[in-house]
C-alpha cells in the first residue's frame, strides 16, 4: 500500500479484533468507530493540528501552575531569609547585652553630670586581683565631722557607686582644702576599711577613686557573690554563642532549602514550551 508521507499505516484485520473484543459472537461496531473512520482521522491532516493544539493547552496549564508554584516558593524563600535575619538579630542582640555586662564588672564608674551636684565615682575592689565587690556600703565623710557622713550609696555588681555632693557643701570642702575620707562598711553597718584623705572633692565632676580592700573575713561573702556573677555572665556569652551557631547552620540549611526548591521549580517552568 502506497501511503503519503507522514501517513500511519493501519492493520485493518487487527483493529478488527481490537473493536471487536476477544472471540464469540461479532460484537457491533461502536457507533461512530470504525476501521475505516479512525484510518481516515488518524490520516487526516487536521490530526497533527488538533494533537498540536491539545499539547499547547497542557503546556498553557502546566506554565500557569508552576507560575503560581515559582511565586509562592519566592514568597518562601523571602521570608525563610527575613525570618532567619530576625533571629540572628535577637540573638546578637542578648550576647551584646550580656558582653556589656561583662566589661561593666571591670569598667570605672560612669558619672552623669549634675547641675547642682559635685559627683564622685568610687570603685570598690579586691587588692588581689582586683576583683569588684557589689553590695558594700561607702560613705564620704568630713573629717571634721566623722559622725555625720557627708553622702552614702551601695556598690553595684562592678564595684562602682557615684555619690552626690551638693555643691556649697563640695565648695566649702575646697575652699578649706579638706579631702574627703572613704568607709566602706557592710550592708548591715559594720566598718571594714577607711581611707583617710582620699577624695579632693571639687564643685562639678570629680576624678574617680579606687579602693582596694585587703582580704578579710567580712569580705568573703562579697568576693564569692562578684566571683559566681562574673562566672554566670561567661558562662551565659558563651550559651548563647553556641546557640547561634548552631541557629546559623539551621537557618542556613533552611534559606539553601528555599532556595534549591525555587531553583527546581523555576526549572521546570522553563523547560514548559512557550509557543
Amino acid at each position: 500500500m502506497n501511503l503519503p508521507p507522514g501517513a500511519i499505516e493501519i492493520d485493518e484485520k487487527r483493529l478488527s479484533e481490537l473493536l471487536s473484543g476477544p472471540a464469540g459472537p461479532p460484537a457491533a461496531e461502536p457507533a461512530g468507530l470504525t476501521p475505516d473512520s479512525l484510518r481516515q482521522l488518524l490520516q487526516s491532516p487536521d490530526w497533527d493540528d488538533e494533537a498540536s493544539a491539545g499539547r499547547r493547552a497542557l503546556d498553557k496549564a502546566a506554565a500557569s501552575a508552576f507560575g503560581q508554584i515559582v511565586q509562592q516558593l519566592e514568597t518562601d524563600a523571602t521570608s525563610v531569609a527575613k525570618t532567619a535575619g530576625e533571629n540572628r538579630g535577637k540573638l546578637q542582640t542578648k550576647i551584646a547585652a550580656v558582653q556589656e555586662r561583662i566589661q561593666l564588672l571591670a569598667a570605672e564608674p560612669v558619672i552623669t553630670p549634675r547641675p547642682k551636684y559635685a559627683s564622685a565615682g568610687i570603685r570598690i575592689v579586691t587588692d588581689r586581683g582586683a576583683v569588684p565587690l557589689g553590695g558594700l556600703r561607702v560613705r564620704l565623710i568630713d573629717p571634721r565631722n566623722p559622725k555625720k557622713p557627708l553622702v552614702e550609696g551601695v556598690t553595684l555588681a562592678g564595684g562602682n557607686v557615684v555619690l552626690a555632693i551638693p555643691n556649697k557643701v563640695a565648695e566649702a570642702l575646697a575652699t578649706d582644702h579638706i579631702a574627703a575620707t572613704i568607709e566602706v562598711l557592710t550592708p548591715e553597718g559594720k566598718s571594714i576599711a577607711r581611707q583617710e584623705k582620699a577624695v579632693a572633692v571639687q564643685v562639678g565632676a570629680v576624678p574617680n577613686t579606687t579602693v582596694a580592700l585587703p582580704d578579710v573575713p567580712a569580705l568573703a561573702p562579697f568576693l564569692r557573690e562578684s566571683e559566681q556573677i562574673k562566672a554566670g555572665l561567661h558562662a551565659r556569652a558563651d550559651a548563647l554563642q553556641v546557640r547561634a551557631a548552631a541557629l546559623g547552620e539551621r537557618e542556613a540549611a533552611a534559606v539553601a532549602d528555599a532556595q534549591k526548591r525555587l531553583s527546581e521549580a523555576k526549572a521546570v517552568l522553563a523547560a514548559i514550551p512557550t509557543d
